[in-house]
């Protein structure tokens, strides 16, 4: 986690989209980004494509508990 300077911010729906571009734009200028997907898969494709400072969670917005556990950790 080398750009945490500029501070961090957390994104829902980063596998595509508007989500996925505003996480790779942030990560690129210099956030420390906690990207939000719900499978394995999209998780690892994020990794891929990002800078090793892109860290993707696996939350489902839709349910209340995993909401919950996100903040908490």
């Amino acid at each position: 986690m080398n750009k945490s300077n500029k501070g961090a911010v957390v994104i829902t729906g980063t596998s595509t989209g508007l989500g996925q571009a505003t996480a790779f734009l942030l990560d690129k200028q210099g956030y420390q980004v906690f990207a939000g997907v719900r499978t394995d898969k999209d998780a690892e494709s994020l990794k891929q494509a990002a800078s090793g400072d892109l860290t993707p969670i696996i939350v489902d917005i839709t349910k209340a508990e995993q909401i919950k556990s996100t903040s908490e950790g």
